[in-house]
């Protein structure tokens, strides 16, 4: 008589990292094929098959893939300059629809110019010459428009923090800026113009 089919014992894996990845839970059997739920280590969830994970084929939810190509195009031999990671989290935010941050910035159309794009040299060139200095961050002026050089600078964090997309715009003498251009173009601190400003109902008159 034919009996029942037994399943398959399954290993279990839950706890294990394989790569980048840490295993969760199993999930259950799919045409023969255990599955289980992971978490990569750059935060995304995934569903990977478990000879991908024991065989090495499966290591990431594909950022790891991304980072890779990245390397494997790039020749320039900057990896190693202080610059580099700026550039590269740059291009994996506006990029990498698996990076962490996406969603704010290519998730909303924010662009890395074709200058900067392909390799980090230009980029690297262009940081040099226009204010980078160890503990700066880089910026954008306005937080709608994309990574070039005309809409970029390099700030401190607590500059950064105020500069977001919610950030005032100002009108003055027919030109509308935020508190990051104005003092720029004003040749004012940044900390001093909004105190300046908070105080006088963010009018410019009578500030400057």
């Amino acid at each position: 008589m034919g009996g029942r089919k037994e399943m398959p014992k399954i290993k279990d894996l839950t706890g294990k990292k394989f790569g980048k990845l840490a295993v969760l839970e199993f999930i259950g059997i799919s045409k023969h094929v255990a599955k289980w739920l992971c978490r990569c280590e750059c935060g995304n969830i995934t569903v990977v098959t478990c000879g991908s994970l024991r065989n090495g084929h499966t290591q990431s939810c594909g950022c790891l893939r991304d980072e890779k190509t990245i390397e494997h195009n790039t020749t320039h031999g900057l990896s190693d300059h202080p610059l580099y990671p700026v550039w590269n989290d740059m291009r994996k935010r506006c990029k990498n629809k698996n990076a962490k941050r996406y969603k704010d910035y290519g998730g909303r159309g924010i662009k890395i110019c074709e200058e900067w794009g392909k390799t980090p040299e230009l980029f690297i060139k262009w940081a040099e010459q226009n204010g980078y200095k160890e503990g700066l961050t880089i910026d954008r002026i306005d937080n709608n428009s994309d990574y070039c050089p005309k809409n970029c600078t390099f700030s401190t964090m607590a500059e950064q923090n105020n500069n977001k997309r919610n950030n005032h715009l100002i009108e003055y003498n027919g030109e509308t800026k935020n508190i990051n251009q104005w003092a720029k173009q004003l040749n004012v601190k940044y900390g001093t113009l909004w105190c300046r400003l908070e105080k006088n109902n963010w009018n410019m008159e009578g500030v400057i």
